[in-house]
């Protein structure tokens, strides 16, 4: 055991040593990177808010003007770094500054697994932990300054809270310090990423369908309603979700029926090595699939979806975005029959892993479906939305539960350390 924590320290550090040096080499594996990549954007958003007042900067997220201010995200990030980061007054400082913020977010990781799986040794707590280092996605935020980290760090502190909420034996003062707190990090959420609506949403409906007392699911209610208050201003003052800028660009209201399969794909690709360290044993006779009405009924809408794909959409898979599946269907194919076939093949291969890891599980079915859902109303639609959004999810708010072991440990850091190697090697 002593010889193997010592692996499981240098394997961390290793980890680290890696995410440090990528700052130091300008690393670019999402392909967004780089000096003139989306830190040109992020730095002239930082600038507006640091050279205007705060009403005047966010009068510029609320026109078409994008030598002030393009971003899809609301501008909490641009308005905390203008308010406390005493670094946000050249872009190297203020890469620097949001590269130190992404290093802790494994710490709070570590914290909130530490708590969810109280039992398991604390060194493959720490080492899985670590995931978050390997994600392509989450060092490219880390790196050029993006908006998404923070997101992220909001998502793990959110169930900190949660579960020190609803599983801890704490007296009605401590329960509501930590509802005040859990308002307060899983309404932040939003206003970091749109997307991550669904945190609140689970919070406060598990907690409102739960057996605590009448005057915590008032004190909740009445956290989330203050916090949204902005919220609502700022949706106001865009006449929508996203900027003006953004939305005029992405065409926002239209529907993107192909982005389902998009979804699916990406979903399942992170879901895959989950399958084999769950708690709960997978059934994999057909018999046994098949016995279940969720399943059936699944397979019948997706079966139609299908249909719908083949006979009433283009199915045209675009060179940018939609995700790994896309990728490999078009480094593989150049024929317009072969890509649908084998990309249709990817799909329905990718919605029955879904389907064998949910295991009837409802809600965590409905955070998946969440997902896909959205995914129809975003264009262009990247794999980076789910990265590693998907995994962390799994790891906190799902109620499926994983076994954390050595063994499994290293199948998740080893799964993201390809898909690593297979970033930078794509947009070297």
């Amino acid at each position: 055991m002593i010889k193997q924590n010592i692996y499981i320290i240098l394997i961390t550090s290793l980890i680290f040593i890696s995410f440090c040096l990528g700052f130091y080499l300008d690393e670019n594996a999402a392909g967004s990177g780089g000096i003139n990549g989306d830190i040109y954007h992020i730095w002239r958003n930082q600038e507006t808010f640091n050279n205007y007042s705060l009403r005047e900067a966010l009068n510029f997220t609320a026109v078409y003007d994008i030598s002030h201010y393009q971003s899809s995200k609301m501008p909490m990030s641009y308005i905390l770094n203008k308010l406390f980061n005493p670094f946000s007054n050249n872009v190297e400082n203020f890469r620097r500054s949001v590269f130190f913020i992404s290093c802790v977010a494994p710490f709070f990781l570590y914290l909130t697994l530490n708590q969810k799986y109280s039992g398991s040794n604390k060194y493959y707590i720490a080492l899985i932990s670590s995931f978050l280092f390997l994600s392509p996605y989450f060092r490219n935020s880390g790196y050029w300054a993006l908006e998404e980290n923070y997101g992220i760090i909001s998502v793990i502190l959110s169930y900190y809270f949660f579960s020190k909420l609803m599983n801890g034996n704490l007296n009605q003062k401590n329960q509501i310090t930590q509802i005040f707190l859990l308002t307060l990090f899983s309404s932040l959420c939003i206003y970091f990423d749109q997307k991550l609506l669904v945190i609140p949403i689970i919070c406060f409906f598990s907690i409102i369908l739960s057996k605590k007392t009448f005057i915590l699911k008032f004190s909740t209610s009445v956290f989330y309603f203050i916090f949204s208050i902005p919220c609502f201003y700022i949706i106001y003052l865009w006449g929508g979700v996203l900027p003006v800028s953004d939305a005029t660009h992405r065409n926002v209201g239209e529907i993107h029926w192909l982005h389902i399969a998009f979804s699916i794909t990406i979903i399942a690709f992170y879901l895959l090595p989950l399958i084999f360290i769950k708690e709960e044993k997978i059934k994999l006779s057909i018999k046994d699939f098949f016995k279940s009405r969720f399943n059936l009924l699944a397979l019948t809408i997706f079966f139609f979806f299908i249909i719908y794909l083949i006979f009433f959409n283009q199915l045209v898979l675009p060179s940018l975005g939609g995700g790994i599946a896309v990728k490999i269907t078009l480094l593989l194919f150049d024929n317009l029959i072969l890509q649908k076939t084998f990309f249709i093949c990817l799909c329905f291969f990718s919605f029955l892993i879904i389907l064998i890891f949910l295991q009837n599980n409802l809600h965590d079915f409905l955070v998946i479906f969440y997902f896909i859902i959205l995914s129809i109303i975003i264009t262009p639609f990247f794999q980076e939305y789910f990265d590693p959004l998907i995994i962390l999810l799994a790891l906190t708010f799902f109620k499926t539960r994983l076994v954390i072991n050595f063994k499994n440990v290293l199948v998740i850091l080893g799964y993201y350390f390809i898909l690593l190697l297979a970033n930078n090697i794509y947009y070297f």
